[in-house]
């Protein structure tokens, strides 16, 4: 099996190589996720110097905090590659309970990352269950954590106001919002922070800017920034 996809970019809306889904280049696997490790092996020669490289450690340049959804892949949208980023993901990219902590503990204090990133995205149930105050068991559990985040966006946190005024939806302008309260969270490490926010469907990186209390699109592409609330 191979990853590559030989169409050029956009012919049949595929991807090509490392941004091929499993849909697009296995097509109906029993398997997919053991016919992937499959085509890993196959294909991963120019990829051994480096991890042959990084055998003997670690030394990424910043922690990447993101949602565990299966859309938000950070490797991808910061074009980063092994050893880059330490990463850490969970339900809601929340800066919560002892795994987090000591995720950022190690990031810190052995690892010494000058950065700390958190990164949020559009279409997050975990945002919109705290939100509706749908969820139950250990989901709502685990959102408890964020209960802050809720309290700010419905006290009119500048972050919620400007997405909500850039024509998002609540539940984006909520997940933005959770962004900022998350790095305020980190304050006191000490290290660098910086909030990002995935807008799935453009395929966009929004980046905060905290003292304006808004999120950017600061993006090189040709394409322009999103459309708002797209």
């Amino acid at each position: 099996a191979s990853t590559e996809v030989t169409e050029p970019p956009g012919a049949g809306g595929r991807p090509r190589g490392r941004y091929a889904t499993w849909s697009q280049w296995q097509g109906a696997s029993a398997d997919p996720l053991l016919d992937g490790v499959a085509a890993f092996h196959e294909e991963s020669a120019p990829l051994r110097p480096t991890l042959r490289s990084l055998g003997a450690g670690q030394a990424p340049s910043g922690l990447i905090l993101t949602c565990a959804d299966s859309r938000v892949v950070p490797s991808v949208i910061t074009r980063s590659g092994p050893g880059d980023l330490f990463t850490v993901q969970n339900v809601g990219n929340l800066v919560a309970g002892t795994s987090v902590r000591a995720a950022v503990q190690y990031a810190t204090t052995v690892l010494e990352v000058p950065t700390l990133a958190v990164c949020g995205h559009s279409g997050c149930g975990a945002m919109r269950g705290l939100l509706d105050g749908t969820a139950e068991g250990a989901l709502g559990d685990w959102l408890r954590a964020a209960e802050p985040t809720l309290e700010a966006f419905r006290a009119g946190h500048p972050v919620g106001v400007a997405a909500l005024r850039d024509g998002f939806g609540e539940a984006e302008a909520l997940a933005m919002v959770n962004v900022a309260v998350q790095l305020d969270a980190l304050e006191h490490t000490g290290a660098g922070l910086v909030g990002l926010f995935f807008d799935i469907p453009t395929a966009r990186v929004l980046t905060l800017d905290r003292e304006a209390g808004e999120f950017r699109f600061t993006g090189l592409g040709s394409e322009g920034p999103p459309p708002a609330g797209a």
